[in-house]
């Protein structure tokens, strides 16, 4: 059987005040964007999009929720 080691991190829109609830809810660390980091806007992030990263860093798949499906049928 094949293992995967995968980490999950969130991170909240700038102003969105649901991050507590967000930590509730979640096992994985949520953060909060800020100005100074500004991750959404760098990354061209967006309110429920995954963007996966390999373990080098790099930016591998950019998906709005809608084509999450796609990816895990072409995937697995």
């Amino acid at each position: 059987m094949l293992k995967y080691n995968v980490s999950f991190v969130a991170v909240n829109e700038r102003g969105d005040n649901h991050i507590s609830i967000l930590k509730k809810i979640v096992s994985f660390p949520v953060y909060q964007d800020t100005t100074s980091w500004n991750l959404w806007s760098k990354l061209a992030g967006g309110k429920d999009h995954f963007l996966i990263f390999d373990k080098c860093g790099r930016l591998i798949a950019h998906m709005k929720r809608p084509d999450i499906r796609k990816f895990f049928k072409k995937t697995w």
